[in-house]
């Protein structure tokens, strides 16, 4: 590609084509962390989130929640956390430009905290942004955001969370897949609840303390969009919107196990 400045000519030489590569993302398909492992060094998954089991992973074109509580099982994670926390070490990921390609997008994760003697004070709050074209990731940041700071120490489980958002090519115009909505924001809520740990990452007795918070805020959630739709009856398409935004709530409630009888047990018990 070539481009005339005056008197001057620019030359980009761009990649070509990853032959590995599918054509291009698709609203709503999974792209998946890699990291680089912190004892050998090598290309791997990135970090497993405690609540579902598998590396963490985010929908392509999706504005949404983070939500991934990360154990800090042995030594090795305890020292590299302390490590990035003091800035001696930067954490490197990156996620394919393309799915199932070969080119990948950096993807540098930092880490805000305090180290003090065999502790650490750790801010779980973090920001990813990424741009992208024609279905391919151009970028990817992300960035701590001061919130709470969180006990860590070997054993804990830091509970990472943040949003997510996508946008146009360079620009900072929304992607316009923020399907997520209402879901992403009950999904991250739902996702402390059914890890069964509090924030120190200790074990909750009979229930994890984040149930309730989950039900109550998605219940408010629910409510505000029902009244909102009600409130435009005449638009037919808000009410639409309103309807299956509700339902997507609903049923996310359901399949992370947030029953009524969930719910009044933790309360009883508390």
């Amino acid at each position: 590609m070539r481009e005339e400045l005056g008197s001057r000519r620019l030359t980009l030489h761009l990649p070509l084509p990853d032959p590995n590569a599918s054509t291009a993302y698709k609203v709503g398909e999974s792209v998946t962390l890699e990291c680089k492992s912190w004892d050998k060094g090598a290309w791997g998954p990135g970090p497993v989130c405690k609540e579902t089991g598998k590396p963490l992973s985010l929908s392509f074109g999706v504005d949404n929640f983070l939500f991934c509580n990360l154990e800090v099982a042995d030594a090795v994670t305890y020292g590299s956390f302390r490590d990035i926390v003091a800035q001696t070490k930067p954490w490197h990921c990156r996620v394919p430009v393309e799915p199932g390609g070969s080119h990948f997008a950096p993807l540098v994760v930092p880490v805000w905290g305090v180290v003090e003697g065999d502790h650490l004070h750790v801010d779980n709050h973090v920001h990813v942004v990424f741009h992208a074209d024609a279905g391919r990731i151009i970028a990817a940041a992300a960035y701590p955001v001061r919130d709470r700071f969180q006990f860590v120490k070997q054993g804990s489980v830091i509970s990472l969370h943040g949003a997510v958002r996508w946008f146009k090519k360079d620009t900072y115009t929304p992607l316009g897949g923020g399907a997520g909505g209402i879901r992403g924001r009950i999904a991250a809520l739902a996702g402390a609840a059914v890890s069964g740990k509090d924030a120190s990452g200790q074990s909750a007795e009979g229930c994890s303390p984040a149930v309730v918070a989950a039900w109550s805020a998605a219940s408010a959630l629910l409510v505000r969009h029902s009244m909102a739709c009600f409130s435009r009856a005449s638009r037919a398409l808000t009410l639409l919107t309103s309807s299956v935004q509700t339902l997507a709530g609903l049923t996310l409630l359901y399949e992370q196990h947030l029953k009524p009888s969930v719910i009044r047990r933790c309360l009883k018990a508390r």
